[in-house]
């Protein structure tokens, strides 16, 4: 008993006083105390504490015991005043911003806009015309009463940018040349234009003594819209009036030989668009332009805006044009592969004709066939937009500022790449490269309706879906690389290739050096100088039903090219 209430006095020698806890102090010795355990003793209770340790007898040396508390002190230590610090407001992280995509360029412009330019950049090409240009304005070279007639074509390609005109003479097509007229350095293309002088008087080109504002151009634009008015008609009129005066004269100047004293019968055939059958009031817009043309062409004095409105006004009264023996309206692509047909690389059934022009953009698809003899072609889908190359370059300002006006390339002149373009205007190239995207875009979205409606609805079982399709790339802007690829890549999303391919020469082109990328400019010019029967039967897409699977048979229908052939 003795033994244990030592140790227990021991241990309580060690304890801080009560007094000691409240003041906060500490003992005076801050070790530890260790107890030496030896053996696998085991605890044991004293009361209220628990001791381990080897039991303590008399002789035993003192050991400090290891001492575990098990019960709550009666007055537990006060904690430590902590200093409250006011947290300071939480630092929100920014937000992260959402990626935007970057604006959506606008679209491609509805019609093509007055020249932005108004530098008169081809003033060099006007010139005063030859004398002998004064004899277009009758319709006879040096006929005798009596004699045998002759017949001739005239084929008028009326272009947006440039004009192009060839002669059927004698079983051979001539393309015209406008040395006589203008000096054009591309001698079979005239610039589609004519300016006004203040007498009245209208003459072909940029007269120097003209402003702009007396500059009439884009004359054939309004002509690819069926509700044409007639003063646009009638402004166009002058042009074509002026040059079929010159291509007369240009005749009986270069080949008055072959035409001796024949009776001359003219025959004239005008270019429309590939939908340009498709309505009636188009056709007749066109019928209207040339029978207004033809008259004002004949007689002496200059020709004016006054004259062609008096000739409209009498339109009526005077059906018949003067020797003029027949006038019609072709479609151009007709007469581009006119001389495709006649070649030993003409192959039947389904093709496409995409002709990139100064204002329009004119795809199709038809089929080239034959019965008895006659060259059928049935128009399945056409479509014509303003999508030529003066519209890239109209595209390339869309949104854009700070460009120099007066640095404006021409709009006739070949169309610049991007980079050069940009350079020569002072433009970011990324904007002027964003830009022709757009136009690359739409042209593919042109290119691939026309073909997936024509596989969807109108030629179905065409081998060309797993062959490729024969397709014609013709007109000024084919060169441009963004055109040619484009529709590439529409049309070989439908068919397993697009064989673009220039038109071949016709086999009756005569008088003419060019190269087969000078014939494309030219070839509708050329092909319409033919009679109507050479150019063969047209099917307009109107007249042509839709190719659908019969229902509840499996016995498919006959072959496109025998469907139509009738």
């Amino acid at each position: 008993m003795s033994d244990w209430k030592s140790v227990l006095r021991e241990f309580k020698k060690e304890l801080p006083s009560k007094q000691e806890q409240n003041n906060g102090h500490k003992p005076e010795n801050h070790t530890k105390p260790k107890a030496v355990v030896t053996g696998n003793s085991r605890p044991r209770k004293v009361g209220n504490l628990e001791v381990r340790g080897r039991p303590v007898g008399r002789q035993a040396r003192h050991v400090e015991p290891v001492v575990k508390m098990t019960a709550k002190p009666a007055h537990p230590p006060r904690p430590r005043e902590v200093q409250r610090v006011s947290n300071p407001p939480v630092q929100k992280s920014p937000p992260i911003p959402a990626k935007v995509a970057p604006p959506r360029p606008n679209g491609i412009p509805e019609r093509l806009l007055g020249a932005r330019c108004q530098n008169l950049t081809r003033r060099s090409y006007y010139m005063t015309p030859e004398p002998w240009v004064s004899a277009g304005a009758r319709t006879q070279h040096s006929a005798v009463p009596g004699n045998r007639t002759m017949d001739i074509v005239i084929g008028f390609d009326f272009g947006t940018s440039f004009t192009k005109a060839a002669v059927g003479l004698k079983d051979q097509i001539f393309p015209v040349s406008w040395e006589g007229l203008s000096a054009t350095p591309e001698r079979h293309l005239l610039p589609s234009e004519y300016s006004e002088i203040n007498d009245g008087s209208c003459h072909i080109g940029q007269a120097p003594t003209v402003t702009f504002e007396q500059l009439h151009q884009k004359l054939k634009q309004p002509l690819i819209n069926p509700a044409v008015s007639s003063a646009c008609i009638t402004e166009a009129s002058v042009f074509v009036a002026l040059v079929l005066r010159y291509i007369r004269a240009w005749v009986y100047q270069v080949h008055g030989g072959k035409i001796g004293t024949s009776q001359i019968r003219w025959l004239l055939n005008i270019g429309a668009p590939s939908n340009g059958l498709e309505t009636g009031r188009l056709e007749a817009a066109y019928q209207k332009l040339g029978s207004m043309a033809w008259r004002l062409s004949l007689g002496e004095g200059d020709i004016t805006l006054a004259k062609a409105q008096e000739t409209l006004s009498n339109l009526n009264s005077n059906p018949s044009p003067q020797d003029l023996f027949d006038l019609n309206v072709l479609p151009e692509f007709v007469a581009q592969i006119a001389g495709y047909v006649q070649s030993a690389q003409r192959r039947r059934g389904l093709h496409a004709l995409i002709d990139v022009g100064g204002g329009t953009l004119d795809v199709v698809t038809f089929i080239v066939h034959q019965r008895e003899d006659e060259d059928l072609f049935p128009f399945l889908v056409p479509e014509i937009r303003v999508l030529g190359t003066q519209m890239l370059n109209q595209n390339r300002l869309v949104d854009a500022s700070g460009y120099d006006v007066a640095q404006l390339p021409d709009e006739l002149a070949p169309v610049l790449e991007a980079e050069e373009y940009a350079r020569a205007c002072g433009l970011p190239e990324q904007h002027v490269r964003t830009r022709d995207g757009v136009l690359w875009d739409a042209i593919r979205d042109t290119v691939k309706g026309v073909f997936y409606k024509t596989r969807q609805k109108r030629y179905r079982l065409s081998d060309a879906w797993t062959e490729g399709i024969p397709t014609f790339l013709t007109g000024g802007g084919s060169k441009v690389d963004g055109y040619g690829k484009s529709i590439k890549v529409a049309g070989e999303s439908l068919t397993r290739a697009v064989n673009l391919m220039p038109l071949p020469l016709h086999p009756r082109l005569a008088d003419f050096q060019g190269g087969s990328d000078d014939y494309q400019r030219i070839s509708v010019a050329c092909g319409l100088a033919q009679d109507a029967f050479s150019i063969g039967k047209i099917v307009p897409a109107k007249d042509v039903e839709d190719d659908v699977a019969p229902r509840g048979s499996t016995v498919e229908r006959p072959d496109r090219d025998e469907l139509y052939s009738h």
